[in-house]
């Protein structure tokens, strides 16, 4: 998804409470069907929650995706924490990946972390 900071945000609302296999297998087609922000915040809900379905909570989640890539084209937002569906996870990911900064604490997720730790080993 680097350096897009969009798809990172996408992807981070799909691996919410889903593994990372099943998010990787509907995000090709998720992002052939709505390849910008723009795109997916004029999705139609019927056709993006049947891309997502498999993945569950197909309904909040179409919300979601479609609110947070409204909320980023309006381009309003000063830290990723205020679009919708974004929380500390997709925030460590884009301090790190999109910033490249590490934040002062060690993220909770367990392939945030082990990048971390690794960052930090290395002094990078």
């Amino acid at each position: 998804m680097w350096p897009d900071e969009w798809r990172i945000f996408v992807a981070c609302i799909l691996l919410n409470c889903a593994t990372r296999r099943t998010a990787e297998r509907v995000i090709p087609r998720l992002f052939d069907a709505y390849p910008t922000p723009a795109a997916m915040a004029n999705a139609n809900p019927s056709e993006l929650s049947d891309i997502i379905a498999s993945l569950g909570f197909k309904n909040r989640r179409t919300k979601t995706l479609i609110d947070m890539s409204r909320e980023y084209c309006r381009d309003v937002w000063r830290h990723p924490e205020e679009l919708p569906g974004i929380g500390k996870y997709a925030a460590d990911a884009w301090e790190i990946f999109i910033r490249g900064v590490l934040p002062e604490h060690v993220p909770n997720d367990g392939a945030l972390k082990n990048y971390y730790m690794w960052r930090k080993r290395h002094g990078l």
